[in-house]
């Protein structure tokens, strides 16, 4: 959460720039000018933006070099009757207690790399603006307590979130929005750009149906989507892909947790340090060095440090090639497993497909078939291996399971400590302390 010291700071650095605005009126024709909606000088108060007595000056705003200040005075209802171009629209600076609602014609603004949209509105306040709006390079500021909804088709260099909330629930065109404070970035619309969450109490929302057409940079805070991404994630924040949410590119977890509840989501490269809960939902290959669990479905995995939990109803469709750290099988479904030299694989329960240990692996569940080049593979009470195992290298023990074939080559180390087999064949080093179908030495 944003610090007060850190709020206060950012407000007088706004204030002291609205100061310098306010100095430069005095310069007519040097600098930009303002006019007041139903402000002093006012002689009419209707919603028509283009009635001249409706402002302070007695002439709508309307230049590059002039701003619109609504002030807490004026119609709450603002309708733009015709377009206009104007430097621009700053909401109650000095005054910060009204709402205004603003509508009609497209509204051009300076394009230049300054604030061309302020909204300094108190908790409690919305201001909505559903005009089509041109900002150019130039950035929107939502800097106070309330909301500010954009419905529009508008275009804008920057936005910068610090406090309170802005909504695209339109078509908003923008490099980036910078999220940051206690700030809120709502997405109910289509953005065509690229968010940064920057804070540990600022929030991006990509809602139901909403649209990003762009990347996510989260260094802090949390995301909440259940819309589409069409671009990367690199996150160390908090990230939820809700039911109905995409994300079309690359995830990358460098901290922080990323939980899939019911979404979709494409690779995804969970690093150390970070946390991947795929809980429901669908994810494409998967790479994890971190801590990673799965109760849904995956399209492959590679594990190279850290540790990967596949739960009841998880399940991993492709080869799970494990390099390093920890593969559990905890009642899911792998198919093909390459467990190589560092890496361990634990099927505690539930399914495999094919396994290749070179490694450390145990069984308690099913194993289709077991190829054991080096490492150890330990079959416990409850496992099974239900095709051939062949034991070229390392050691294989049975310690209650069943086994099905067992070919133990020169090099392999069979133990059937205890549990059963069934046809052996024996070139190796074989013991025997449970029940085998039939054996054959060769050497």
């Amino acid at each position: 959460m944003a610090s007060f010291q850190s709020i206060l700071s950012h407000r007088a650095a706004l204030l002291a720039s609205a100061a310098v605005a306010v100095t430069l009126v005095a310069m007519p024709d040097a600098a930009q000018a303002q006019a007041i909606w139903g402000g002093a000088g006012s002689t009419t108060f209707t919603s028509d933006y283009n009635l001249g007595s409706n402002w302070s000056t007695g002439v709508a705003p309307v230049g590059a070099g002039v701003a619109a200040l609504f002030e807490g005075t004026g119609s709450t209802s603002v309708n733009v009757t015709a377009p206009v171009a104007v430097g621009a629209v700053y909401f109650n600076q000095i005054a910060t207690s009204q709402s205004y609602v603003v509508t009609g014609a497209a509204i051009t603004l300076a394009n230049v790399a300054a604030d061309s949209i302020r909204n300094f509105a108190n908790a409690g306040q919305a201001i909505s603006i559903a005009n089509d709006l041109n900002g150019g390079v130039s950035r929107i500021n939502q800097v106070g307590v309330s909301t500010l909804t954009l419905s529009g088709t508008s275009t804008f260099g920057t936005a910068d979130v610090f406090l309170g909330t802005l909504v695209n629930s339109g078509n908003l065109t923008i490099n980036t929005v910078t999220i940051s404070g206690t700030g809120t970035y709502t997405n109910t619309g289509t953005t065509t750009g690229n968010i940064s969450n920057s804070s540990s109490g600022s929030t991006f929302n990509n809602n139901s149906s909403a649209t990003l057409a762009g990347s996510l940079s989260q260094s802090g805070g949390s995301t909440a989507n259940a819309g589409s991404i069409t671009g990367n994630v690199q996150t160390a924040g908090t990230f939820t892909n809700n039911t109905g949410g995409s994300v079309a590119g690359t995830t990358t977890v460098t901290g922080g947790t990323v939980t899939n509840s019911g979404g979709t989501f494409g690779v995804v490269d969970n690093g150390t340090g970070g946390t991947f809960d795929n809980t429901s939902g669908s994810a494409g290959a998967v790479s994890n060095a971190g801590t990673a669990t799965n109760g849904g479905t995956i399209a492959s995995l590679t594990n190279s440090a850290g540790t990967f939990t596949n739960n009841s109803g998880g399940s991993v469709a492709g080869t799970t090639t494990i390099t390093g750290g920890t593969v559990t099988n905890s009642g899911g479904t792998f198919a093909a497993v390459d467990n190589g030299t560092g890496g361990t694989f634990n099927n505690t329960s539930g399914s495999a497909g094919a396994v290749s240990n070179a490694g450390t692996a145990t069984n308690g569940g099913t194993i289709a078939s077991l190829t054991n080049s080096a490492g150890t593979f330990t079959n416990n009470s409850g496992g099974s291996v239900a095709g051939t195992t062949t034991v070229t290298g390392g050691t294989v023990t049975n310690s209650g399971g069943t086994f099905a074939a067992v070919d133990n080559g020169t090099g392999g180390t069979f133990n059937n400590t205890s549990g059963s087999a069934g046809a052996v064949s024996n070139a190796g080093t074989a013991t025997n302390g449970g029940t085998i179908a039939s054996l054959t030495n060769s050497a």
